[in-house]
């Protein structure tokens, strides 16, 4: 029995739909030597689950999406919003955190 929510696309399918939108690449995790900004890194943030008695009814991954910037751009966190909820995504959104190390902003997106 497939417990998996089936109606929505695959993480990677979201992320091309995002670059094929706005020009921003993304990676899994990290980049290895850095990378021109703007840019996502993404990576598993769990899984949810419904489950009663022994039996798991559905299941489903997380992801961490983070939009990493030095201006802001509300066009583009726009773009990637509505890229996560065309792929049937549910999101919450953090604040910008400022990365002062790097000089850059951050945007965490948890996707459901």
């Amino acid at each position: 029995m497939n417990t998996r929510i089936s109606d929505r696309q695959d993480i990677t399918t979201v992320l091309e739909s995002i670059r094929e939108a706005t020009g921003v690449e993304w990676v899994y995790s990290h980049f290895k030597n850095g990378h021109a900004l703007p840019y996502i890194a993404y990576i598993g943030a769990g899984q949810n689950k419904f489950m009663a008695g022994d039996r798991t009814y559905w299941r489903s991954d997380t992801y961490q999406v983070e939009l990493y910037f030095r201006n802001k751009d509300p066009e583009l966190e726009e773009a990637v919003e509505d890229a996560i909820i065309a792929g049937g995504w549910s999101f919450d959104k953090s604040d910008d955190a400022y990365l002062d190390d790097e000089g850059i902003y951050l945007v965490y997106y948890f996707l459901a």
